[in-house]
This record gives C-alpha cells, sequence and structure tokens, in this order.
C-alpha cells in the first residue's frame, strides 16, 4: 500500500509540473502574438493593467536599505541574508553508524538519532529572511515588484569590516557573548575562537544589485507589475542586460517545440 501511494504521489508531482509547464509555453505563446507597447525612460505612460509592455534600462535603488541586524545601508534592490548552523548529520549503513559535522540552513532533527543524547543539535536562534527595496525604479516606473520576479540576478556579497554593523541589542541573547570573524562572504559566530563546534553560526548574504534588464509586464499607473494571462496566472519576462524589443519578440516567435520554450 505505501508503494502504491509513494507511486501515486510521485505521478501528481510530476503532473503538476507538467502543467505548470504548459501554461508558461501557453503564455509564451500568447505574448508573442499579442500587442506589445516599448515605453521610454522619460514620458510616463499612463495604461490599462491589461496591456503589456516592454521597458530595458537600468533599475535603480533610491533609497539604501540593509539587513538591520548585521550590515550597514546599501544601495540595492533587495538583500538575502542565509543563516546557518554547524549540526551533527547521522549517516547510517549496514556497518556502523558515523556522525560528521555539516553546514546547514535548516535544524537538522536529531531526535531520533541512534545516539540522540550524544549528537544532538540545537535549534537555530535565527531565520533567514529577505528585505526589499520599496524605492526601485527604471526610468519613471516603479519596479519595487520586479525585484521578486524570476530573473532577477542575486550576487554574494563580499564582506569586510565597513559593510558589517552588528546591533548587539537586536541579536539573540545567545549570539551576543560569541567571538566574531569576517571570512570572504561569511560572518561566523564561533563558541570558540577559529574553531568550529556544534551550533556555530555562519551569515551570508546574497544582494539583487543595480543593473540593465529587459521586461515585459503590465503597469498599474507608474507601477511594473505581472501579467495576467488568459487562464487568470500572472507571468512576466524579465532579461539580463540591455536587449531591443524586436529581437526579443522575435525570439518567442521563432521557438516553435515545447522543448525552445522551456529554456527561455
Amino acid at each position: 500500500m505505501k508503494i502504491l501511494i509513494s507511486i501515486l504521489l510521485f505521478f501528481s508531482v510530476i503532473l503538476s509540473w507538467l502543467y505548470q509547464k504548459d501554461q508558461k509555453v501557453n503564455f509564451l505563446y500568447h505574448l508573442a502574438e499579442s500587442r506589445i507597447t516599448e515605453l521610454t525612460l522619460d514620458v510616463p505612460s499612463e495604461a490599462r493593467p491589461s496591456d503589456y509592455f516592454f521597458i530595458t534600462g537600468n533599475i535603480e535603488a533610491k533609497e539604501k536599505i540593509s539587513d538591520p541586524l548585521f550590515l550597514r545601508p546599501l544601495k540595492v534592490l533587495g538583500v538575502f541574508r542565509k543563516i546557518e548552523m554547524l549540526q551533527w548529520n547521522e549517516l547510517r549503513s549496514e556497518q556502523d553508524t558515523t556522525y560528521t559535522k555539516v553546514w546547514s540552513d535548516e535544524v537538522i532533527n536529531s531526535t531520533f538519532f541512534q545516539k540522540a543524547q550524544e549528537y544532538a543539535n540545537p535549534q537555530l536562534p535565527l531565520r533567514s529572511v529577505e528585505f526589499y527595496n520599496g524605492e526601485v525604479f527604471i526610468g519613471p516606473y516603479k519596479a519595487k515588484e520586479v525585484v521578486r520576479w524570476s530573473g532577477i540576478v542575486a550576487n554574494t556579497l563580499k564582506l569586510d569590516a565597513q559593510k558589517i554593523r552588528v546591533s548587539d541589542k537586536a541579536i539573540p541573547t545567545e549570539l551576543r557573548g560569541m567571538y566574531r570573524r569576517i571570512d570572504d562572504s561569511y560572518l561566523y559566530f564561533e563558541r570558540v575562537s577559529n574553531q568550529q563546534n556544534i551550533g556555530d553560526l555562519r551569515i551570508s548574504w546574497q544582494v539583487f544589485e543595480e543593473a540593465q534588464y529587459s521586461i515585459i509586464a503590465s503597469l498599474n499607473k507608474n507601477l511594473l507589475i505581472k501579467i495576467k494571462a488568459p487562464d487568470g496566472s500572472y507571468f512576466s519576462l524579465v532579461k539580463k542586460d540591455k536587449h531591443k524589443m524586436k529581437e526579443t519578440l522575435n525570439e518567442l516567435k521563432v521557438a516553435k517545440s515545447l522543448r525552445e520554450l522551456l529554456l527561455l
């Protein structure tokens, strides 16, 4: 019975994936045949949310944002904090059971370890979190929603003392007495300096930096929003760097097979 349930779950996941891909294919076909207006960066255009627009230019942050617990303000579109903790991981084989230390951004449940008391994992004192800049523009158009869309590129933040500002009053109490050090793109919190012990933390950040993008989307007043497709789903097309509208639309029109469309 368990095998049958597993098989049914597997096929339901596959069907769901194919349905989502089919939605994307249908949307791209629809988009390729739709009337799309190219926006300029100097004169705002009033439009209905049902209209489609193409715009290319530099997405810029008008204000700075930060991770308020650890970073000084940065002129970026968004910041993603990733928290990892050094934990025990159990590996079982027919011969024996071994335990190794691994960095993980999720708590490894040690309750069911064979030696649960000896190799117990603590709880994460902090969680990974995203911060988005609300004052993001491409020309006269507000693009705060665009930062969350697929196609926007994130880069690892290289750390130095000038970027770090730990808020000692705001961080969890268990971190306040720990040693801190910066190593390339990680900020470490260690119980013993320069040693790796269970429960130690390392924090890294991905930043969405200002850059040139080409976007097909809708407008709500001067706010770029996703396009509502005929089936009720929402889509957008975001490409890094500057592209011409004609070239972008031609790429959609020449993609005639399902495989080609899924590679976009």
